[in-house]
């Protein structure tokens, strides 16, 4: 063992103490930094994994045998060595070990012990940027196809790098495994690498049971723990809501996340669980022993113990075990936790083993089984480094004499598997693969505990598995490989003139394709593209130039051959045409393409015709003026002057320029456009363009032909100067406090004048899209005349609602409040009514002043002075009233007040709410004094005839109460299913209905709601009843049961095949048939006489449930089949088997003819059961049974004369 990976191991004392010492004598080539491989940039002052408060090993490296090998690169701690500190410790929680193999320690080996010595224990200067390497597992990636991880990994790390300032690079290992080098800020890499953590790895989801009574605590005061728990765990929580019967708290996250989320909702519902509450620190090398392999041993403390143990994960740097429970429980389980703690701290050591750092995924196993495997072979724990860490020991603890077999399994799990790749090039891969992996997965048959990925991109195939399985695998890879190579064959045909591509793919691909389907080939087109360079990509011809392009046949010998020289011929064929290029101006496409586009399918016909005349192929350039013709010389000539010939023809054009002015252009246009497309339909070839929208330019241009032209510029004008005349405007000053004056009500003055002078009247409200915006002004629209007459009828009102007279008239204060109380609303309420009039009260200081002003129009001061004395004559008469209502359905009223009080211009009054103990007082002489109670007392304010009227109304809305009797075994009716029936008259009625328990089994339902609700509901409840009882006798009228005596051996007859009989009695007598099933258990007792007698009667007796008359008729119907089926006879006759098929027909069409016809039933014999194969049996009445019979005989002598003859 000690020979094992070149490791000596020395084993010190173990338990809590220090750690072990190791000579290693590993090559230059084991030094890479973090576990990356030589060509990574990991140079890093904090690549050290903090959080160990023990003391590294130290170190020193044999080079003896090292000397003429390659170096490997310097790293930071040998470059820049810590700076002297005053107090000469570490400024980190533990110390820097020294390794001879450091190659700035090789080339001075006289000054390695001085410098060991002089900068041992000595702090570096923090550097404000830190480095980190974190690794992520195959396993726990999310995504799985290499090409997608890629480059989607690739856009993440653009994104975090913009989010956290942070540099980031990543590496793919030969293993799978992905590694970040993080650079910037520590709290920026810590967030980076949270982000990374949630974009990269694969999120998976973990129920987990809480009881319903903890939620509220993790869900915490408006979810704040919640977001704290998911922004610290870096998971999604989801807990089920109140009304939900689920108790499961659904975690969404990474592995890692989901266990540390686990940790969190288990401590704060450990917290609460139970009255009992106990943790315990133990260092977390000692977890693995208490939760033993697999759990198990946790598992038995808490099934033996009754308490509840939370262990933290091993993500989760935390000592402290929790245990919750009982009181006795609890303590009980602690007992057992600190005996095996202290155990384990007596009898463990600890032993450290160099392994490859690729080896550990070995160790470590799926879900960590094989730890857990090698804990439960030999009792000894398994500390492996994290994954993201370039340390390589493993440290083993457990007891001394278990040591060794710990080693041995270890040694043999890190060396059960193995990796190994071959070359292949890719396009075989997609042979060997076959449709779908079909042809795969066959051949992986052979080895299933291998896993293979196909490496296209790097013409190579990776396997990795037990050492036997992989070499099998790759042997038959390879002889797979060998047979696609010699039957497949590729060739590649090289394309000098870029242009040539599109013509060998064709329109649509219609060339490549006819290509393809004549040879049976798989053609492909590699180029600049980006179609092309994904082609590229799949490919393997790494020494194709990415500027080239070129065409790639893959296929048979003969396939690739065939479509080779089709290939040829094509680009032979495209090297001797030339091409022409015409130039068409800009300014002509209009033209070109015409109204609606029908120039331009006529120019398209022509250009077709040319095209299908000269022979010639002709395209138009998208980005530019040209035209571009290919063919032989003399056609493209052609094709030249043709084209050139219909550009002059279009050449006969005109443009006109007319202003008009910008305001008015939106009316020019019309709805959609639509005067425009009117005036073009109208004139022909004419283009119409106004400004854009938002510019203040008034040209407008008219292009086409000049005919044409000149009649939409005349449209136009006209048009145009028909709106200016039409849209005369005069502009008014009124203050905005008439323009309610002269609007009218609902318009009705504004209204008025507008269609007397047929004008646009708009006041400032409505000209919100003027420069300027003033509120005091109101615009006329219209023609001139009338916007001049408009305006004069405005001027007159104006002139009248200027005339504003004041008026004052004294009421005496007491009544002042009337008018001010309730910000002034009764004063509010006169100046709507009244046109405006102000009325002004004096100030609340001076008590003594009864002078109020009345200030508005002069005709309106008089009717508002009539008013309010009208006001005070009605609070005058105005008296109160007292109505005495419980005063426990004062909250049910209140609502229903403010109506009441609107409909009879009253004022209601509820008490205010007192104590009880205000009602009783006691005198100094201890005599005892009843106040006044009036607290069921409602007073209402207002003229007599109206508070009559509303306490009339209010007594009616005073709910009551009244019993209903209803028999207990009809309420579960009246609820209904979920309660829909019960609600549904509560809300019908309003009303409240009440339903007693189950258990009391009372007949009365108590009604509560207003008196007229409260009676309705009472009806509806009786109607109710009444249908109740109907439907009650009707089921049990329908329940009626008769009996019929029926030989078991009958039964099949009257249920029929596939139940048609039965089902048949069923519906035309509306009965229900209960057929006793038949009796399979055999009763050998000798005491089982009767029980044999009573279940013979039972399996004899049919039941028929229906209606009296129908169960009746249903019975003798029966009686009626049964004397039937006992009137029939059964014979056989003997017919060659050979020619039962032929009596049969197909499908049984003839033998069902022939028992259709005869009335009876034919069975044909079974031979598995070992029935005579000849006998047919038939059943019926004894006439139709020799009938068929004969008739079946006749048929077998017709048959086999037939076949003889």
């Amino acid at each position: 063992m000690a020979e094992m990976d070149g490791t000596e191991i020395q084993q010190l004392n173990g338990g809590g103490g220090d750690l072990t010492t190791t000579t290693s004598t590993s090559t230059p080539n084991e030094h890479t930094m973090n576990g990356l491989k030589s060509d990574d940039v990991m140079d890093s002052p904090c690549s050290t994994s903090s959080g160990m408060d023990a003391n590294l090993s130290t170190t020193s490296n044999s080079t003896s045998s090292n000397n003429n090998k390659k170096q490997s690169a310097p790293n930071y701690d040998d470059i820049f060595p810590a700076l002297p500190m005053g107090s000469g410790q570490s400024a980190g929680p533990f110390n820097i070990s020294s390794t001879s193999s450091s190659p700035m320690m090789m080339m001075h080996p006289s000054n390695s012990i001085a410098m060991n010595c002089q900068y041992q224990g000595r702090s570096k200067i923090k550097s404000s940027t830190a480095n980190r390497v974190y690794c992520v597992l195959p396993e726990e990636l999310r995504y799985r196809d290499l090409n997608r991880r890629h480059d989607e990994i690739s856009r993440i790390c653009a994104d975090i790098k913009n989010k956290t300032q942070t540099d980031i690079q990543f590496t793919h290992s030969k293993d799978g495994t992905l590694r970040f080098l993080l650079s910037g800020k520590q709290e920026a890499i810590d967030m980076a690498q949270r982000m990374l953590a949630n974009e990269i790895k694969a999120q998976t989801t973990h129920n987990l049971p809480i009881p319903k009574e903890h939620h509220r605590l993790i869900f915490g005061k408006a979810g704040r723990k919640l977001k704290d728990i998911e922004q610290t765990t870096q998971t999604k929580i989801q807990i089920p809501k109140q009304d939900e019967k689920s108790d499961v708290i659904r975690i969404t996250g990474t592995r890692e996340a989901i266990d540390k989320a686990v940790h969190e909702i288990k401590s704060i519902s450990n917290d609460a669980y139970s009255r009992s509450f106990e943790s315990i620190n133990v260092p977390k090398i000692y977890h693995p022993f208490i939760y033993g392999p697999f759990g198990r041993m946790l598992d038995q403390i808490q099934k033996e113990t009754g308490a509840k143990v939370n262990i933290p994960p091993p993500s989760v740097e935390k000592d402290e075990i929790t245990i919750t429970g009982e009181r006795n429980n609890v303590s009980a389980a602690l007992e057992r936790v600190k005996s095996i703690f202290e155990e384990k701290l007596r009898r463990c050591q600890s032993v450290s083993i160099e392994v490859k750092k690729a080896q550990h995924k070995y160790i470590v196993g799926p879900k960590k089984n094989t730890l857990n495997e090698i804990m439960e072979q030999t009792g000894v724990s398994v500390e492996m480094p994290a994954s993201d860490s370039s340390v390589e020991t493993i440290v083993l603890r457990g007891e001394s004499e278990k040591l060794a077999n710990a080693l041995a399994v270890l040694y043999q799990k890190a060396h059960s598997e193995t990796e190994e790749e071959i070359a292949v090039p890719g396009w075989i891969h997609r042979h060997i693969l076959g449709p779908k992996g079909t042809k795969f997965q066959e051949l992986s048959l052979e080895f299933p505990k291998v896993n293979v990925s196909f490496e296209t991109d790097e013409n190579r195939i990776k396997m990795s598995g037990p050492i036997a399985d992989v070499q099998k695998a790759a042997q038959l890879i390879q002889q797979r490989a060998h047979e696609i190579a010699s039957q497949y064959a590729v060739d590649e045909i090289k394309v000098s003139d870029p242009n040539h591509i599109k013509f060998i793919v064709g329109k649509n691909g219609a060339t490549l394709r006819q290509i393809r389907d004549e040879t049976k080939a798989t053609i492909q087109v590699i180029g600049n593209d980006s179609s092309s360079n994904e082609n590229a990509k799949n490919s393997n011809n790494k020494s194709a130039n990415a500027s080239q392009q070129f065409v790639r046949i893959e296929g048979t010998i003969e396939s690739v051959a065939k479509a080779k020289h089709e290939l040829e011929n094509l680009l032979r064929k495209l090297e001797n045409e030339v091409t022409y290029e015409l130039a068409i101006e800009r300014r002509f496409y209009g033209q070109i393409i015409g109204a609606k586009g029908e120039k331009i399918r006529d120019i398209r016909a022509k250009f077709n015709q040319i095209r299908e005349d000269l022979g010639v192929r002709m395209d138009v350039q998208n980005d530019s003026d040209l035209i571009v013709i290919t063919g032989p010389k003399d056609k493209v000539e052609k094709a030249h002057e043709r084209i050139q010939t219909l550009q002059n023809n279009l050449s006969d054009m005109s443009q006109v320029d007319i202003m008009i002015p910008s305001k008015i252009h939106n009316h020019m246009l019309g709805s959609k456009g639509r005067n425009i497309r009117n005036i073009q339909n109208e004139c022909g070839d004419v283009i119409i363009t106004f400004p854009l929208e938002g510019s203040t330019s008034d040209r407008v241009t008219i292009r086409g032909a000049k005919d044409a032209v000149q009649k939409a510029k005349q449209l136009l004008v006209d048009m145009s100067n028909d709106f200016q005349t039409n849209n005369y405007r005069e502009e008014l000053k009124v203050r905005v406090e008439h323009h309610r004056y002269l609007i009218g009500k609902n318009g009705s003055n504004i209204q008025k004048i507008r269609e007397q002078n047929n004008v646009r009247v708009q006041f400032s409200s409505d000209t919100s899209n003027s420069p300027v915006n003033d509120p005091d002004r109101v615009v006329i629209i219209g023609k001139k005349e009338d916007v001049l007459k408009a305006r004069a009828t405005l001027e007159a009102k104006i002139k009248e609602l200027e005339k504003i007279a004041q008026l004052e008239m004294h009421v005496d204060p007491k009544y002042h409040h009337l008018f001010v109380s309730k910000r002034a609303a009764l004063c509010k309420q006169l100046y709507d009514e009244f046109g405006g009039v102000d009325v002004s009260f004096p100030q609340q200081s001076d008590k003594n002043n009864d002078c109020i002003t009345l200030k508005g129009p002069k005709e309106c001061l008089e009717a508002v002075r009539q008013r309010i004395l009208e006001i005070i004559s009605n609070f005058d008469a105005q008296e109160t009233i007292e109505v005495e209502i419980d005063a426990q359905h004062h909250r049910h009223i209140r609502p229903l007040v403010h109506s009441l009080q609107q409909e009879n211009d009253v004022r209601i009054k509820f008490p205010f709410r007192s104590n009880r103990s205000d009602n009783n007082n006691s005198n100094e002489g201890g005599e005892e004094i009843v106040a006044d109670n009036k607290a069921n007392i409602v007073t209402i304010t207002g003229l007599r005839e109206n508070c009559e009227k509303a306490k009339q109304e209010l007594l009616e809305l005073v709910p009551v109460s009244i019993e209903v009797s209803i028999p207990f075994e009809f309420h579960r009716f009246i609820i209904g299913q979920k309660g829909v029936e019960v609600r549904d008259l509560m809300d019908r009625y309003n009303v409240n209905i009440r339903v007693p328990q189950p258990a009391e089994k009372s007949d009365i339902i108590v009604v509560t709601g207003n008196r007229t609700n409260v009676e309705n509901a009472r009806k509806a409840l009786q109607e109710r009843l009444i249908k109740l009882e109907e439907e009650k006798a009707d089921r049990e009228a329908r329940s009626y049961q008769v009996t019929v005596q029926v030989d078991p051996i009958y039964h099949p007859k009257i249920i029929g095949k596939r139940g048609v009989v039965i089902s048949s009695i069923r519906k035309n007598f509306d009965v229900q048939i209960q057929v006793p099933e038949a009796n399979r258990n055999n009763n050998n007792g000798p005491n089982n006489d009767n029980q044999e007698q009573q279940q013979t009667q039972a399996n004899d007796t049919i039941t028929i449930i229906g209606y009296e008359e129908n169960a009746q008729k249903a019975k003798e119907h029966i009686l009626k089949l049964i004397q039937e089926l006992k009137d029939m006879v059964t014979d056989e006759v003997v017919i060659d088997s050979r020619i039962h098929p032929r009596l049969i027909g197909s499908r049984g069409r003839s033998i069902k003819s022939i028992m259709s016809q005869f009335k009876v039933d034919i069975r044909f014999p079974k031979v598995q059961n070992g029935e005579d194969p000849d006998v047919v049996t038939i059943s019926g009445a004894k006439d139709n049974v020799e009938e068929c019979k004969e008739h079946l005989l006749e048929l077998a002598d017709n048959y086999v004369s037939f076949h003889l003859f």
